[in-house]
């Protein structure tokens, strides 16, 4: 075959990737402008049900623990369960999860939204393992910071579309009414319903259409996870859990799921019960996402850009990984100065350290978003980059682990202020990030090793 016809194979695979990956990114917008919406909202969302009738005992954050919990527990099924069903099968299914979950506030009743989250959660390990997987298999070592960055940029837009409704129906209301609920819950339930129905026409992973001459190697490592049974797969995750590696990895993916919390629920709620900051300070929560969403769009928009060029770099993931850190543990001392320690709990007049101003909320917002497109585009390169072979497998490990400390970060908000929290923020990715570098530089020397010995 001559080098032009492989060129030419190769750009038209791309463009497939390419493809595949905007589609799955779009859906995604779909389905999450309403769990991204309504995940921002839960915690004053239950607090004014709770004002309405007593008897409701339902609290926002125990509500998103319990998703988070069983999301990690799940998530040790969730490679098996592909293995035999695929990952376009597993994405339409647990998409219905999401559904359930937004109807779940209609009726307010505790058991009924505690069961929603557990639903949720279910789902939950399954979409994202699956979506793990079907990255990965749609993608090249050369290509997979591009491809995740294309899907990351359309996914992220949910939170200006979700979070843009949710301020329109809350300007001017100091508390959320019943009314004004039930007309968002059903809205979001109208989109989550619609975007289960685009689920079914994802396309075939880029492997599985067309061999690449200059990628056999890597169709042949991604081709386990179609062919190995059930029972394989959960032996490979149990022993891939222990490897060395992985343990050092655990801080950075335990801080990833504080991080998560901390954007998709605690800071705009905080921001929401800082009285200070107005009397209609709950239309500020679905604003503070919009910034967020705003965040992870400037940091995926540079990295489908430039990712290719950052991947030439022997030190271009450890660069963007620090950067992300630097950025949102500045964000988490203007954060501790700007809002008061018990906006964490509920609606409170205390003064901060400086007076709270909204400016700096909405900064603060989008910086979060920042570090967190950062440290979701590298994370999943070093997982391809170290164990190809295992791609369900490592992404359901990352997952879990990041799941657990999500759920840990939900249940103690319950209990430990605003800045508590932001000091363990700061030590476990301070720690997450030196653990990222030492690994990268065993994979590098590996890698190098390995093209040595092959000359």
């Amino acid at each position: 075959m001559s080098k032009s016809k492989v060129d030419d194979d190769i750009a038209k695979s791309d463009f497939r990737e390419m493809l595949n990956m905007a589609w799955m990114g779009f859906i995604f917008m779909v389905m999450f402008i309403t769990y991204n919406a309504m995940e921002n909202i839960e915690k004053p969302f239950l607090a004014s049900a709770t004002e309405d009738d007593p008897t409701f005992t339902a609290d926002g954050y125990v509500a998103l623990g319990i998703l988070y919990l069983f999301f990690g527990i799940s998530l040790w099924l969730a490679p098996s369960i592909i293995s035999l069903i695929g990952p376009r099968v597993a994405l339409a299914v647990s998409s219905l999860g999401y559904s359930a979950f937004i109807a779940s506030f209609y009726l307010r009743k505790t058991w009924l939204v505690y069961g929603g989250s557990v639903v949720n959660g279910l789902s939950a390990a399954l979409l994202w393992t699956a979506q793990g997987n079907y990255t990965i298999l749609n993608s090249r070592p050369k290509t997979i910071t591009r491809n995740t960055s294309i899907f990351w940029v359309l996914f992220k837009c949910s939170l200006f579309f979700g979070n843009a409704f949710v301020f329109f129906m809350f300007r001017g209301k100091t508390r959320i009414d019943h009314d004004t609920g039930n007309t968002v819950i059903v809205v979001l339930f109208a989109i989550a319903a619609f975007a289960t129905f685009l689920m079914l026409f994802l396309r075939k992973p880029e492997h599985e259409s067309q061999k690449r001459d200059e990628a056999s190697l890597w169709a042949s490592r991604v081709s386990f996870i179609a062919e190995a049974g059930p029972m394989e797969a959960f032996t490979r995750s149990v022993r891939l859990a222990l490897k060395p590696r992985i343990l050092m990895l655990c801080p950075l993916f335990c801080y990833f799921g504080f991080q998560v919390s901390y954007h998709s629920g605690i800071y705009s709620a905080c921001v929401g019960f800082t009285r200070n900051l107005g009397e209609d300070s709950k239309k500020l929560i679905p604003l503070v996402g919009i910034f967020i969403g705003l965040g992870e769009l400037v940091t995926g928009s540079i990295l489908i850009l430039k990712g290719t060029h950052f991947s030439k770099f022997k030190w271009g993931g450890v660069w963007i990984v620090s950067t992300g850190f630097v950025v949102q543990a500045t964000c988490f001392f203007m954060v501790f100065l700007n809002l008061p320690n018990a906006a964490v709990f509920g609606d409170t007049y205390d003064t901060a350290i400086l007076t709270s101003n909204i400016p700096l909320c909405l900064l603060c917002g989008m910086m979060i978003g920042i570090g967190d497109g950062c440290f979701t585009s590298q994370i999943y390169s070093l997982l391809e980059t170290m164990y190809p072979n295992d791609s369900s497998q490592t992404v359901a490990l990352f997952n879990f682990i990041n799941a657990l400390a999500s759920a840990t970060s939900f249940y103690s908000s319950t209990m430990l202020g605003l800045h508590t929290q932001l000091l363990i923020l700061v030590l476990t990715g301070l720690t997450g990030s030196i653990g990222y570098a030492v690994v990268t530089a065993q994979v590098k020397r590996g890698v190098a090793s390995q093209a040595l010995s092959t000359h």
